[in-house]
């Protein structure tokens, strides 16, 4: 059973083809990113088609996506930042006294493409991850928008 916040029960009819939708994304996921290394991830003249680590059913309006084979692919296009975010999320992993870090920057910088791309990238490495894609979206209704990034992770 289901609750919602004021602890009654709920029914979510969707939250099996939620659950198959998100192990499916993640799978293609790691398989399509197992082997891609950060320096690509890094290389501006490195492009590539990802799916996007996230099942919702609306998507972020800053990724252009196409559909096909039944995922939303955005394009992404390598990052020098990649690295160095890479290591910061490291750092703070092995860090007594850090539990997170600030990835900031001006409109169209590329924020949420490294984070995307990341979230792609642990996920071919058989990591759990839980993505929040875009916060706008998830305030207007948080339950289903966590839901979804929980099953996804």
């Amino acid at each position: 059973m289901l609750y919602n916040h004021a602890n009654r029960i709920i029914e979510d009819k969707n939250l099996p083809d939620l659950s198959i939708r998100a192990t499916k994304r993640r799978k293609k996921i790691y398989e399509q990113c197992r082997l891609i290394s950060p320096v690509e991830l890094s290389d501006p003249a490195f492009e590539t088609n990802l799916p996007f680590p996230f099942v919702f059913h609306t998507l972020p309006n800053c990724f252009k996506f196409s559909l096909y084979d039944g995922n939303e692919y955005w394009v992404y296009s390598g990052r020098e930042k990649f690295a160095p975010l890479l290591q910061k999320l490291k750092e703070v992993r092995e860090s007594c006294q850090n539990s997170g870090f600030w990835l900031y920057g001006t409109w169209g910088y590329g924020k949420s493409d490294l984070e995307s791309a990341l979230v792609c990238y642990l996920t071919g490495k058989g990591e759990r991850v839980v993505y929040i894609a875009d916060c706008h979206e998830c305030m207007k209704d948080p339950v289903p928008y966590i839901r979804a990034a929980m099953r996804f992770a």
